[in-house]
């Protein structure tokens, strides 16, 4: 019921189309999806909808106090952020602005769509100077995620940037490998776009490149946790703002190269289904068969919450995905997926073993440490039930034909 209802409560906020109220609903099942649209980060865009259903007392006052200190925060990042764009802008640096600001103004409540960082590219020549100018105005740098492409920094208020000379990593399988973003997705091919807050606009990508973008920051989560309704709703009312200024030919050109039309395909199909945000004749996609690719698309991003932060077991299942992916084949049998799941990469260790991301010579201490832990029958649980959700994401990422 969770479900359903929340995506027809999602529905009506972006479109304005009825939903049926449900006529009973006991506490756990309010407290349930609650859950659920915090877990997407969407409690906001449906607060009158839900409040519509008359929930329980202390789960509606719950519910509306927690939008309305999400609203004021949206309102003050905004801000903070036009600031720093606008210090940006005067220093003569071209800083494209990619999803949030630009997408959040295609929202009827724009503020209702939350977002707590800025994905910001820049050309490689001005890097370092963008972020010299960054932490001149105030923001603090975050080390432990900050790397040779990216800058990442945050405010006193929360706001955090990631400045970007590259968006993707380059991978030697899927789609990454094909992937030439320094043609794609040129700083110097920016144009200004009306964003939501500040008092002028912003540069960013023309309409086909910035849909190619978000189809790719998509598909990069699917492959380590997965993505949330957000997302796919962004995707969604991008497409139908700008159906008649994006070059379908040039971007299905592009998905077909990359091996992504069934995948897009699948986005799109939820988007008209689940959403009531269909394109008016895009035939091109609809040659692909989504109904069956689209529901189990629709699962697991169910499932993920945003960026796939639902559960410590997605979580965990990201390592072996994201193996599984580089190399393109199924590991086979629990000894290989538990190794996958304990012998990982310095870069892939949250915490409590983050100690040797840092210092990868303490990196066997890190594995003999999650040895030890998942010994352990709770951890031995939790670390089959990540390996659980690791082969089924593996299985939905070949039937999107993003992997062999």
């Amino acid at each position: 019921m969770n479900e359903e209802l929340l995506l027809s409560m999602l529905r009506h906020s972006l479109t304005g189309e009825p939903f049926a109220v449900p006529q009973e609903c006991d506490r756990d099942e309010w407290e349930g999806l609650f859950k659920l649209a915090l877990s997407h980060r969407i409690e906001t865009l449906i607060l009158n909808e839900a409040l519509s259903c008359n929930p329980p007392p202390a789960i509606a006052q719950a519910w509306q106090e927690r939008a309305m200190a999400q609203t004021l925060r949206q309102m003050q990042i905004v801000d903070e952020l036009h600031t720093a764009l606008a210090a940006l802008d005067e220093a003569k640096l071209r800083v494209v602005v990619l999803k949030g600001v630009v997408l959040k103004a295609l929202y009827p409540d724009p503020d209702a769509r939350q977002m707590s960082d800025a994905d910001l590219l820049i050309g490689a020549a001005d890097f370092a100077a963008g972020r010299e100018l960054l932490l001149a105005n105030g923001f603090a740098e975050d080390t432990a995620d900050t790397h040779d492409d990216t800058f990442v920094c945050a405010s006193e208020a929360g706001l955090r940037i990631e400045l970007h000379k590259r968006l993707f990593e380059q991978k030697k399988q899927g789609f990454l490998a094909g992937l030439d973003e320094d043609e794609l997705f040129k700083a110097s091919a920016a144009v200004r776009w009306v964003a939501h807050g500040g008092e002028g606009e912003v540069w960013s990508l023309p309409p086909t490149e910035h849909a190619l973008f978000q189809v790719l920051h998509m598909a990069k989560h699917m492959i380590t946790t997965g993505f949330g309704l957000r997302q796919v709703c962004d995707f969604g009312l991008f497409t139908k703002a700008y159906e008649d200024q994006i070059n379908w030919g040039s971007l299905t050109d592009e998905l077909k190269r990359l091996n992504l039309m069934k995948f897009t395909s699948s986005v799109m199909w939820i988007c008209k289904e689940k959403l009531g945000l269909s394109l008016s004749n895009k035939t091109e996609f609809s040659e692909v068969s989504a109904d069956k690719s689209g529901a189990m698309l629709l699962y697991d991003i169910m499932d993920a919450g945003v960026f796939g932060k639902s559960s410590g077991e997605r979580q965990r299942s990201a390592a072996i995905t994201l193996r599984a992916f580089d190399s393109e084949t199924t590991p086979e049998g629990w000894f290989e997926r538990f190794r996958r799941a304990v012998f990982i990469r310095a870069d892939e260790l949250r915490p409590p073993f983050e100690y040797a991301k840092a210092r990868k010579f303490l990196l066997p201490a890190a594995w003999i440490h999650r040895l030890v832990l998942y010994i352990l029958q709770k951890k031995m649980s939790d670390a089959a039930g990540g390996m659980r959700v690791a082969d089924e994401r593996i299985t939905l990422l070949r039937s999107l034909d993003m992997m062999k």
